[in-house]
C-alpha cells in the first residue's frame, strides 16, 4: 500500500479544491492510502473527503494561538505515518511538504502541485509573490512540479521553477455527475423563477479581482440593454447580498432586477444544466474548471482568452479578450443571438469534447502512473 500525504493550503469550495476532491474519489484504495492535511481547518470540503473515509487533519496555522501545535502536530503527523510520497497541494501546500521532506526519516518523493496562473502578477499581494517566488527557489528539490496547462508552467518557469521536472496534469470532471438532463433544466428553472423562454447568462466563480465580476456587469449592463428577455445568474463564494463591493458594483449598472445571486454551490451540476450561457471572465486562470463542466453539462462558454481557455472550448464556444467588456459583449451577442438549435448543438459538441479530453478517469490514470512512478524510481535509488 502506497501512502501519500496531500497537504493543501486550505479547503474552501474552489477549482483545485475539486480537483483534490476529483482525485481522491477515483483512486484505487486498494493500491494507493491516501490521508490530507489542510493547513488552515476542514473548510467547505472537507465532509466530501471524510464522506470518502480519507483522513483529514487540519492544522488551523492561521490562528497564532494555535499555529505552533499546529506545526508539532504536522511532525508528529509525518514521523509517525512516514509517507511513500508528500504531494503538496498550491503554493502554502507545497512549502509545508518541503517542509515534510526533512522531517520523514526515509527520502521521500516530493511532488510540487502548482494550480494557479500568473496573468495578474503585478496585481499579488506582496506576501503572496513572496510564497510565490520561494516555490520557485524550492523547486529544485522536488522530484515533480505538476502544472495544469503549459501556459501556466511558462509564467512559473520564468520566476526560476525547474522545468526538468515539470509535468502537465490536465484537470478532470466527473461526466456522470456533470451531464445534460433536460427535465431537470426545466424543473430547476421553475425553482429560481425562470421562465423558459428567458435567456439565463451564467457566471460561477468566487469574488475575486482577477474573476473580473466588474467587466462582467459592465457587458451584463449593455446586453440588457439590448435584450429584454435576458437574467443573469451569478454564484460562487462572496456572491450575496451582504457583499457590499458586488452590490455597489450591480447597483452601479442598475441590474438589480435582472442578477440573481445564489452564493457558494454544492449543486453545481444543476446550476450548469439551467444555463443558456455560462461565461467565464477572468483575467487569469490556469485552467478554468467551470468551463469543462458547464461543457460537461451540455451548456455552451463564453470565455476570456485566457489560460487554456480557447483548447478547452474548441469550436464549442466563444472567446472574448479580457478585461475588455466590449469584446465580452461581442461574444454574449454571439451566443445569444443564434438559434435555439445552433446553441443545443455546440452543447452536444462541448460535453463530447470534454468527455474526450477532459473527464476525471484519465485525470486519475494520470496520477496512477506518475505515483507508481516516484515510487519505483526511489525504490531504486539508495537512500
Amino acid at each position: 500500500m502506497i501512502r501519500i500525504l496531500f497537504i493543501i493550503s486550505g479547503l474552501p469550495r474552489g477549482g483545485a479544491e475539486t480537483t483534490l476532491v476529483q482525485l481522491l474519489t477515483g483512486l484505487d484504495r486498494q493500491r494507493f492510502d491516501p490521508t490530507v492535511i489542510s493547513l488552515l481547518g476542514e473548510g467547505e470540503m472537507g465532509a466530501e473527503i471524510k464522506a470518502l473515509g480519507i483522513p483529514l487533519i487540519g492544522l488551523h496555522l492561521n490562528h497564532p494561538q494555535s499555529s505552533l501545535k499546529g506545526l508539532f502536530r504536522f511532525i508528529r503527523i509525518v514521523r509517525k505515518w512516514q509517507p511513500d510520497i508528500l504531494q503538496g497541494w498550491m503554493y502554502h501546500g507545497n512549502l509545508l511538504a518541503f517542509f515534510g521532506r526533512f522531517i520523514a526519516r526515509k527520502r521521500t518523493p516530493l511532488v510540487f502541485g502548482i494550480h494557479n496562473a500568473l496573468s495578474n502578477w503585478a496585481e499579488e499581494k506582496k506576501t503572496t509573490k513572496a510564497v510565490i517566488l520561494l516555490n520557485a527557489k524550492l523547486s529544485i528539490k522536488a522530484d515533480r512540479i505538476l502544472f495544469p496547462s503549459l501556459s501556466s508552467a511558462e509564467q512559473h518557469w520564468s520566476l526560476g521553477y525547474h522545468p526538468s521536472c515539470s509535468e502537465r496534469v490536465n484537470n478532470g470532471v466527473d461526466c456522470d455527475f456533470f451531464h445534460p438532463d433536460e427535465e431537470d433544466r426545466q424543473r430547476f428553472r421553475e425553482e429560481l423563477g425562470i421562465a423558459p423562454d428567458t435567456l439565463l447568462i451564467g457566471l460561477a466563480a468566487r469574488f475575486h479581482p482577477v474573476k473580473d465580476h466588474r467587466g462582467f456587469l459592465d457587458a451584463a449592463r449593455r446586453l440588457a440593454d439590448q435584450k429584454k428577455d435576458v437574467r443573469f445568474l451569478l454564484c460562487g463564494p462572496g456572491i450575496h447580498s451582504a457583499n457590499e463591493a458586488l452590490m455597489a458594483l450591480i447597483t452601479r449598472q442598475n441590474l438589480h432586477d435582472r442578477v440573481l445571486l445564489l452564493g457558494s454551490r454544492t449543486d453545481m451540476n444543476r446550476i450548469y444544466r439551467a444555463l443558456d450561457v455560462l461565461v467565464l471572465s477572468s483575467v487569469s486562470e490556469a485552467f478554468g474548471g467551470v468551463l469543462a463542466e458547464a461543457m460537461a453539462s451540455g451548456t455552451p462558454c463564453v470565455s476570456t482568452r485566457v489560460g487554456i481557455a480557447a483548447d478547452i472550448l474548441g469550436a464549442s464556444g466563444w472567446l472574448s479578450e479580457p478585461k475588455d467588456p466590449l469584446d465580452l459583449l461581442k461574444a454574449l451577442m454571439s451566443a445569444t443571438g443564434c438559434l435555439d438549435d445552433e446553441r443545443r448543438h455546440r452543447g452536444i459538441a462541448a460535453r463530447a469534447r470534454i468527455v474526450e479530453r477532459y473527464n476525471a478517469i484519465s485525470m486519475v490514470d494520470h496520477y496512477d502512473r506518475l505515483f507508481m512512478a516516484l515510487v519505483t524510481s526511489k525504490a531504486n535509488k539508495p537512500d
